[in-house]
């Protein structure tokens, strides 16, 4: 008895069960109330007393449910709830694929979003971000900005984020992506992560907790780099850290949150690396002070920054003094 209502139990929870199936499971458990006991014992077994007939589930109206073809409703009661939750709607979500969906955010805009298959992303501004969902996979893109990806585990479908040639692959973790003007860095909160540049045979890196990874189509893959996971996705509260980057890189970040667009009128001026911590209501006071450490001249208007290399001639003890107009 047992055996064929584990059997039962075991086939409703594969991706590929249809709804004739379903009905003949329904058949076998209403033949018999020790059909009915032993479908409930298994699955309290399998998800625990919480999630058995014992729990909290409002039991159905007194009049049945039919499926979408009309066919035998089943019975009211605490398995046809628990079964109707664990199993037939994630079922019909599955067979609604594919579903597609686009995200955007304007500057300074921050963003979350429950996706349909329970994970959460959170968006931050001047982000672009595509997403389809499949019966092989979940296949997010990032085609500007940064996300912050929480994500709800399915071990048959993984879910894969792609960014500037590259791909991440995630399975219940939380990680950060963030796509600059100069390659993609990738750090991870929970879990694990495998990074890897999207070509054939590529090398891959697994990033955990406290990880960091940067890559671009033109150097591949880096090395992977220990951070404090605190500071992985700051940006969500409005604090943003970065260690030993280039200031172009650092910009195309800031410009995200920046009341004023900031533009760097050298190219040899974008490859200067800088560390340090901004945030977002400090963007104005953390550029007039570059100053201090670079030679560059700051010209702020109020339609926009500009950031420029002073001459060597103009050049006294390295620094420059920001101007106005």
């Amino acid at each position: 008895m047992h055996t064929e209502a584990s059997r039962w139990f075991l086939r409703l929870q594969e991706a590929d069960v249809g709804m004739e199936e379903i009905d003949r499971a329904m058949a076998w458990i209403d033949q018999s109330p020790a059909h009915r006991a032993a479908f409930d014992h298994v699955e309290q077994a399998w998800h625990g007393p919480q999630h058995g007939a014992s729990s909290n589930v409002a039991p159905f109206p007194q009049d049945t449910v039919q499926t979408s073809r009309g066919r035998r409703g089943w019975r009211h009661g605490a398995i046809a709830a628990s079964l109707l939750a664990a199993i037939i709607l994630p079922l019909l979500f599955w067979q609604q694929l594919p579903v597609k969906e686009k995200y955007a955010t304007r500057v300074g805009e921050h963003r979350t979003v429950r996706l349909q298959d329970g994970s959460v992303v959170e968006i931050g501004g001047g982000t672009r971000l595509s997403v389809e969902f499949r019966r092989d996979g979940r296949f997010l893109s990032l085609t500007e900005g940064e996300a912050m990806f929480t994500v709800a585990k399915d071990n048959r479908r993984p879910f894969m984020v792609y960014s500037a040639g590259g791909v991440m692959k995630a399975v219940g973790t939380a990680f950060n992506v963030n796509r600059g003007n100069d390659g993609v860095t990738v750090g991870v909160v929970e879990g694990v992560v495998q990074v890897r540049m999207d070509t054939p045979h590529s090398e891959s890196v697994f990033l955990q907790r406290g990880s960091e990874e940067s890559y671009s189509t033109v150097t591949g893959l880096g090395p992977v780099r220990q951070v404090n996971p605190d500071r992985i996705g700051s940006w969500r509260t409005g604090s943003f850290s970065f260690i030993d980057r280039s200031l172009g890189s650092v910009v195309s970040d800031l410009n995200r949150y920046a009341a004023r667009p900031i533009y760097i009128d050298h190219e040899r001026l974008k490859q200067v690396h800088v560390t340090g911590t901004v945030t977002s209501d400090g963007i104005l006071e953390w550029v007039q002070a570059l100053h201090q450490t670079i030679p560059i001249q700051i010209i702020a208007s109020e339609q926009a920054i500009h950031l420029r290399a002073v001459p060597a001639s103009r050049r006294s003890r390295g620094k420059a003094v920001a101007e106005h107009s």
